[in-house]
């Protein structure tokens, strides 16, 4: 082990760039536990490395990676780059009548092109999102709080702009978002998920443009509703800590009920879906009853935790009044309803029309 230790990088950019290796090449148990030893030995490291990794989630994906860089003729006629100014004067004398060179990109060849962008943003975003989780696995309590100072400053109000600085802050916003669904997600170190959990303001404002643009920006706040509604029951067991901070996600998912509601009615069948699945996980959370749990101290018995407050909430009521709400805007303004009626029908809920 010492041997390990001593071989692994300890400086901060190092370790980032090790962390960010090709996911394939894999993060094997054995390097879990150095990395633990090494966060744990050289403290500072952990926010430093949480640092980098995070400029590399918010810059990197913005500029493409040079080996992938295409660039593709413009649609107006397909036509590639005008020749070099060596091509030129090599063939000024050489009289021809053929038309400018063109380059017909095929629909599918150009769609390919333009996938292998979005691919490679993609797969870098996820490997950065991997590396943060295996620090924050290997340093729960340091790592999910410099990611939540990390996010707070980073995340932008979600206003509708059809600029490109716009379109720049939704995409920062849509990264930020899915760290912390995956650490959500983790619920084998409570220590790290609790922290996040506690950070009202920020999934306040995480989840706060739910209804401001298409299924780019609403797929991921919805993820991280459903996350926060899984987390409910994990967090309780935290213990008497926990109950405070289960009744600010149980606050947040009130909050965002009437939006989720209004999802069901989207336009994407992908958003419809995974709203119905978050209230699906909300009407479970409600349904967890009081529970205690009784120790032992110098002799004597007493319960060291209940779930209390989670259980307040009829959630179900205030699902079906949501429903409910959805389908008479929705005829009001002569729409269809089907979409409320149907989810309804998945989640057991009962629409007075």
């Amino acid at each position: 082990m010492g041997r390990g230790i001593s071989s692994f990088p300890t400086n901060a950019s190092d370790l980032a760039n090790f962390l960010t290796m090709d996911r394939h090449i894999g993060f094997n148990c054995s390097a879990q536990v150095l990395l633990r030893s090494v966060l744990a030995e050289k403290q500072e490291l952990c926010f430093s490395v949480v640092s980098l990794l995070w400029h590399k989630l918010i810059v990197s994906p913005e500029t493409q990676p040079k080996v992938l860089r295409v660039h593709l003729p413009s649609k107006d006629g397909d036509r590639v780059q005008p020749p070099s100014r060596k091509y030129q004067l090599d063939n000024q004398k050489k009289p021809t009548h053929e038309k400018p060179m063109q380059l017909a990109l095929c629909p599918w060849l150009r769609m390919l092109y333009k996938g292998k962008f979005k691919e490679s943003g993609l797969l870098f975003e996820g490997i950065v999102v991997d590396a943060l989780c295996n620090v924050v696995s290997a340093s729960p309590a340091k790592a999910a709080t410099a990611v939540v100072l990390q996010a707070d400053r980073e995340l932008k109000p979600w206003i509708a702009k059809d600029d490109d600085l716009g379109q720049k802050m939704w995409r920062i916003n849509q990264r930020i978002v899915k760290v912390i669904v995956e650490l959500m997600r983790n619920h084998d170190a409570l220590e790290s998920l609790v922290i996040l959990a506690s950070a009202s303001d920020l999934l306040l404002r995480a989840t706060d443009g739910m209804l401001v643009d298409g299924e780019a920006c609403t797929l991921p706040q919805l993820e991280l509703l459903e996350a926060t509604a899984i987390a409910v029951q994990p967090v309780l067991e935290w213990g008497e800590s926990g109950l405070a901070v289960a009744d600010g996600l149980s606050n947040l998912l009130k909050c965002r009920l009437p939006a989720t509601v209004r999802c069901v009615s989207h336009p994407s069948a992908h958003v419809r879906a995974l709203s119905t699945s978050v209230l699906r996980a909300i009407l479970h959370a409600g349904s967890i009853k009081s529970s205690y749990k009784q120790v032992e101290v110098n002799g004597v018995h007493s319960p060291r935790y209940q779930y209390v407050n989670v259980g307040i909430t009829d959630w179900r009521a205030d699902v079906e009044k949501c429903l409910t709400w959805e389908a008479h805007s929705r005829l009001a303004m002569g729409l269809p309803i089907q979409f409320v009626d149907t989810a309804a029908t998945e989640l057991g809920c009962t629409i007075s029309i």
